[in-house]
């Protein structure tokens, strides 16, 4: 939905700093701008009048739209999604000629990647002797391959470990996958890695539940 904000070089009324926050999924937003002169004769006020005003620097990331109108007086900002893994911000800076007065309008938007939790379970088969489980469960449906790879000891020594490697797949939040144990052992995970470890739509936490 389009926001509307208002600034002003119009005497007594200036407004001349402006805070945007542009939404981490991109946004557009019009900024109504008022710009009125004046003309003194003998310091005396003789004549109000519409004056022109520009953009006179910006820096928006890339992909950003400015657009200016005259009916009605107006900049209209379209900020693209921010798919960097941080808060990005910067300022434009509008200027009116006619008198060097300038407005200075700051954004900042969010990152659009949100967090995707992902617990994995690892335990004995209550149902199947000789039988481990591994539960793979995340918050969302994944954005990308999740690779996993762990360290599990399998067996009541230290020494009975193997690499198991799982891949989540894109779009699933769910997987289940079996493996020999020694009966009457209690599997345990030694160690794990996954990869990636964010997209351009979620920041992936893994933990072991």
């Amino acid at each position: 939905m389009e926001k509307k904000n208002v600034v002003s070089f119009r005497r007594g009324g200036e407004i001349t700093t402006l805070d945007l926050e542009f939404a981490g999924t991109g946004e557009t937003t019009a900024v109504m701008v008022e710009s009125l002169t004046y003309k003194y004769i003998n310091g005396n006020l003789a004549q109000e009048y519409a004056a022109n005003w520009k953009v006179e620097s910006q820096n928006l990331p890339s992909g950003s739209t400015l657009e200016t109108s005259e009916v009605p007086s107006q900049l209209t900002i379209t900020v693209p999604a921010n798919n960097t893994s941080s808060t990005r911000s910067g300022k434009i800076v509008l200027l009116q000629p006619a008198s060097g007065k300038r407005i200075t309008l700051n954004y900042s938007q969010p990152t659009s990647i949100q967090n995707n939790g992902i617990i994995i379970y690892v335990y004995s088969d209550p149902s199947t002797q000789g039988k481990g489980v591994i539960q793979v469960v995340a918050d969302h449906p994944v954005a990308s391959n999740i690779s996993i790879v762990m360290y599990i000891q399998y067996g009541v020594s230290s020494g009975n470990k193997n690499q198991y490697n799982l891949t989540l797949a894109k779009g699933q939040y769910l997987l289940n996958q079996k493996f020999d144990i020694q009966i009457g052992a209690h599997p345990q995970v030694l160690s794990y890695d996954y990869s990636p470890k964010e997209d351009s739509s979620y920041r992936y936490s893994v933990q072991i539940g």
